[in-house]
């Protein structure tokens, strides 16, 4: 159940405040409270039982004031501002960035643009837990063409929309860089850049290379509009990434990865540092061949753990030749995921750049993805009253 929070919507005009309010008050995760400031008072926070997670401004032609009140509050005491009203006053911008504001929203308020823009500030106050259960999962194709890269993107959206787990999706792929496309952003720096300057990230310096899905899904990639200009002076590109992994775990409570089948430096670091591998398959024999070869490379060669490699066979088939029962006996392990053939709409899904739990949340593969997801963090299978069940429901 997501962590309920405390929204304080205050301003000078009724109806803007009303109007705030009566967006923020259908989603039932938020405690909405009220704020007229009349009567010569300035300040939103004066004189507050209790300090809330995030104020909602309303700014009219006179709120100076407010925002030099917000702003005299030392930074660490004052909770996250998010602006709402029309952006042609200079002076007034330079004031809410001087408060912190985190986010500015025209008036009248796009209601999805309000939601979106609270949903990414709650996952970045929701605290980090220290809980190792399948922090980092990574993805990897037995055989070209698998399919794991729409399912690592999707298992990550799973994680954060659907999981309510800050999550972060790395795609390890530098020639190609695929995954961007499945969720149609465009980083604007690279993650390879970000292992020659690793030493000087922190928490906050490592957003700089982080692009954000409008759910709060992270993403770290190759900037192929770089044109291979990455990097800078030799390095072992398997320690920078042990060190980055270890800043970006303290910001994200789960990392969902995928690393492109030729490994190098980078990739065998990752699988390295994975407590499960999904290793993405077809029902053929040539895809169970590469199968048992690629978990043999892991586990004779990187010295991982077998019971961390668990193959997951895409578009399954239970009419197939190849059973559940051969892969099992094959790759000498119980554990078996599968995702069913869900052709048209994870082609659709694919083409539009959409997450395919917002496309069609009806989907199969939505709900193979979800059962993984309750699988890998130990939950039950039971009915949500969360958001995949406010989903389904339309």
């Amino acid at each position: 159940m997501p962590t309920q929070q405390n929204i304080l919507v205050a301003g000078r005009s009724p109806d803007v405040v009303n109007e705030i309010a009566s967006v923020l008050e259908t989603q039932d995760h938020l405690t909405i409270g009220k704020r007229l400031l009349v009567n010569g008072h300035h300040d939103p926070l004066q004189d507050l039982d209790a300090v809330p997670a995030i104020v909602v401004l309303g700014l009219s032609k006179t709120s100076k004031q407010e925002l030099e009140a917000f702003a005299s509050y030392p930074a660490d005491q004052r909770p996250v501002l998010v602006i709402v009203g029309a952006d042609e006053d200079a002076c007034l911008m330079r004031l809410a960035m001087q408060a912190g504001a985190r986010d500015f929203l025209n008036s009248p308020v796009n209601e999805r643009e309000l939601i979106r823009s609270i949903q990414r500030i709650m996952s970045d106050l929701k605290p980090v837990d220290s809980d190792p259960a399948s922090r980092i999962v990574t993805f990897i194709n037995a055989k070209g063409g698998s399919g794991s890269s729409f399912l690592a993107a999707n298992y990550a959206y799973t994680s954060q929309a659907l999981g309510n787990r800050k999550t972060l999706l790395l795609d390890l792929d530098r020639q190609f860089a695929p995954l961007p496309q499945y969720l149609d952003i465009q980083p604007q720096a690279s993650l390879f850049d970000a292992l020659y300057v690793v030493s000087e990230l922190d928490e906050l310096a490592v957003e700089g290379f982080i692009a954000r899905h409008a759910s709060g899904l992270g993403l770290m990639a190759s900037n192929l509009a770089l044109n291979g200009e990455e990097g800078g002076a030799a390095i072992d590109e398997g320690e920078a990434l042990d060190r980055l992994l270890q800043v970006l775990l303290r910001r994200h409570e789960r990392i969902v990865a995928e690393v492109p089948r030729h490994l190098d430096e980078v990739g065998a670091a990752m699988l390295r540092a994975s407590d499960r591998i999904l290793v993405v398959m077809q029902q053929t024999v040539p895809d169970l061949r590469n199968a048992s070869r690629l978990s043999a490379i892991m586990t004779k060669e990187l010295g991982i753990d077998p019971e961390c490699i668990q193959p997951l066979v895409n578009r399954y088939d239970n009419k197939s030749n190849t059973s559940i029962e051969d892969i099992s006996k094959v790759l000498q392990t119980k554990n078996v995921h599968k995702v069913a053939n869900d052709f048209v709409n994870v082609s659709e899904s694919i083409d539009m750049g959409v997450p395919l739990a917002e496309l069609n949340p009806k989907a199969p593969a939505v709900s193979a993805l979800h059962a993984l997801h309750k699988t890998f963090e130990g939950l039950e299978e039971k009915q949500s009253s969360g958001l995949l069940s406010r989903l389904m429901r339309k």
